[in-house]
Parts: C-alpha cells; sequence; structure tokens
C-alpha cells in the first residue's frame, strides 16, 4: 500500500480526520502521552515508525545500555523493532516494507509498538527509580533494573 494512503486510512479509523505530513512527509500521531512518527522511505519501499521511549537517568548508564541491548537480542525482546540513542533519548523504531502492510496488519504493529513504549517507558522508570534508591542510601524492596518483565528474560 502507498505510504501516505495508508497513514491516512489509519488516522481516519482512529478518529483523525485531518493528518499533516510535513516538507519531509514525516507525519506524527499522539497516543495518550505517546508521539508516534511516521516517515517513508522511498528507496527501501519502506515505512519507518519510531517513538522517543524515555531519557534515561544520568548515572548507570552502560548498566541501562546493557539491558537494552539484551532485551534486543535477535529482536525478541522487542518484536523486530530497534533501540537507538539520540541527544540523551532512548528511541524505539521499526522498519516494515510497504508492499507487506494493509490497514489491519499496520493497526497491530501500531497497537504492539504503542505496547512496547509503554513497556520499556515502565522499565526505564523503574531503573530509574531503582538506582536512585540505591544511590541515596535507601535499602527498600526495590525491582532491580528489568528483571520484573519476564517476558524479557535473555
Amino acid at each position: 500500500m502507498e505510504y501516505r494512503s495508508l497513514l491516512t486510512k489509519f488516522a481516519e479509523s482512529v478518529g483523525i480526520k485531518d493528518l499533516v505530513f510535513d516538507e519531509e512527509g514525516v507525519a506524527r500521531l499522539i497516543a495518550d502521552d505517546i508521539e508516534l512518527a511516521f516517515m517513508e522511505i522511498p528507496e527501501r519501499h519502506s515505512l519507518l515508525l519510531w517513538s522517543n521511549v524515555a531519557t534515561p537517568p544520568p548515572e548507570h548508564l552502560e548498566e541501562l545500555y546493557r539491558a537494552l541491548l539484551e532485551v534486543s537480542f535477535m529482536g525478541r525482546g522487542t518484536h523486530g523493532a530497534a533501540f537507538s540513542l539520540e541527544q540523551g533519548h532512548v528511541y524505539l523504531h521499526r522498519i516494515d516494507a510497504l508492499v507487506s502492510l494493509d490497514l489491519n496488519s499496520f493497526t497491530n504493529i501500531i497497537e504492539d509498538f504503542i505496547n512496547l513504549v509503554v513497556t520499556y517507558r515502565q522499565m526505564i522508570e523503574a531503573f530509574r527509580a531503582d538506582h536512585t534508591d540505591k544511590s541515596s542510601g535507601k535499602h527498600e524492596h526495590h525491582i532491580s533494573g528489568f528483571g520484573h518483565f519476564d517476558f524479557l528474560h535473555v
């Protein structure tokens, strides 16, 4: 399916009547507090979907990045999406061939992607809370890192 047509049909299906594409062809949608951005990659006949997951805490970055890489192993914990860093923010993105997408499959991808963004936001916030409490000397029972999300164990 063609990029703009697919996004326009999806937007209409969720009640957005006037989807705007910027000068680079990027469209943005907000679901709850999650901004999704879409862009066509014409030379690959693909669609790029991305979202800002969270700003990581300034300390223990190596540990956090290692955990994100571990859950990303072979796309297992990200359903084929990938993490990236840009200007101190953790992003999740995925690329899908436009030829393989219809409205139904695209809707499923969006729902899954939103769920992943929510999950990883919660994980990074749990990581932040855990490490903030440890550094302040508190020794309450906190979930360490990412281990409390069972489906992400590698």
